[in-house]
């Protein structure tokens, strides 16, 4: 990922950790501004826990555990899988959907029933769609 002249090769284990764990509330668009704000205020060339926005760090000290039960301690496995995927892609869902072994209709199809966001409303996948 490069953004503002900074080339980005990775996240920190620490950092990937606080991301998965989030709840995301502002779904697939809230992981993509985290990212990218990580990327303009970091420094290095990995994104770093603390290079996180606050409400990101805050959420992880305030949490408390609630239990899920199967069904769903299943759907927050899959949002987490699903958003590895898409931090290990940079938002491409192509990529999102290769790393999964999913075909990209599947991999849009997840994100919508997980309420991660609908296909069409995310910056990365009108992009896809420009260039085909």
């Amino acid at each position: 990922m490069q953004s503002n002249k900074r080339e980005v090769k990775g996240i920190s284990p620490d950092a990937v950790e606080i991301l998965l764990r989030y709840n995301w509330p502002g779904n697939v668009r809230e992981l993509e501004n985290a990212v990218e704000h990580a990327v303009v205020f970091g420094l290095s060339d990995r994104i770093q826990l603390e290079e996180l926005p606050e409400a990101i760090l805050e959420y992880e000290r305030g949490k408390a555990a609630v239990p899920l039960g199967y069904h769903g301690a299943v759907r927050e496995a899959k949002r987490k899988i699903v958003l590895a995927a898409m931090l290990d892609a940079a938002g491409n869902p192509m990529e999102a959907a290769a790393l999964l072994g999913l075909h990209v209709n599947n991999l849009y199809r997840l994100i919508r029933d997980l309420e991660l966001k609908p296909p069409s409303e995310h910056r990365f996948a009108r992009n896809v769609t420009s260039d085909a």
